[in-house]
């Protein structure tokens, strides 16, 4: 399994893993969800996505790439029933979870509840917070803080190359411009950035 973020303890960098954690927090005066996700998988997206409803829109946001600056931008796609949203996720589980090139949104417009994960393997959910608990708790997650670590490091591997020529020609998507917020970085890619 690949490494999509690292932490240094000690002086080394390892692979890093959350506890199996969530806690309620508030950001830009919205209350959500800080859900830590299983190193190597989307666990516990899955679960959450059916809280959603099942009319809902994803938003790809490729905020780096090792092959293609074209590539670069804000991919979102047509209306997507549940079925289609599991599909893609079983499609580009591997590439989702274990390459920091990416963050991906799972939204239902009309209610404005949204699940979010992160370049930090970090999972944010917006929307029916009581419902999420309850599944998060069902599954094993308890309360508890939720930190990405200082320092880190994200990594973009060869390996998902061409995951990422295929996730952008997977939908008919309407692409955009990446926003200030959204890019890492102005100069030339590499495998690895630092950060912290």
């Amino acid at each position: 399994m690949l490494c999509k973020l690292e932490s240094c303890a000690i002086g080394c960098f390892a692979a890093h893993e959350y506890p199996r954690r969530f806690q309620r927090g508030i950001a830009a005066g919205v209350p959500r969800l800080v859900i830590g996700v299983r190193r190597g998988s989307l666990d516990p997206l899955p679960l959450l996505i059916p809280e959603l409803g099942n009319a809902l829109k994803l938003l790809y946001v490729l905020h780096t790439s090792r092959i293609e600056r074209a590539h670069l931008g804000r991919y979102e796609s047509p209306w997507l029933k549940l079925v289609q949203v599991g599909e893609f996720l079983a499609r580009f589980s591997a590439f989702l979870a274990q390459d920091g090139r990416h963050d991906l949104w799972i939204a239902d417009p009309e209610s404005g509840a949204q699940l979010v994960l992160d370049r930090h393997h970090v999972l944010y959910a917006y929307g029916p917070l009581d419902d999420f608990v309850r599944e998060l708790s069902a599954a094993g997650f308890e309360r508890g803080e939720i930190a990405i670590p200082s320092p880190h490091a994200h990594h973009y591997h060869a390996d998902f190359d061409a995951d990422e020529r295929a996730i952008v020609g997977h939908f008919a998507w309407r692409k955009s411009d990446l926003r200030h917020s959204d890019v890492q970085w102005e100069e030339p890619l590499s495998n690895t950035e630092g950060g912290g």
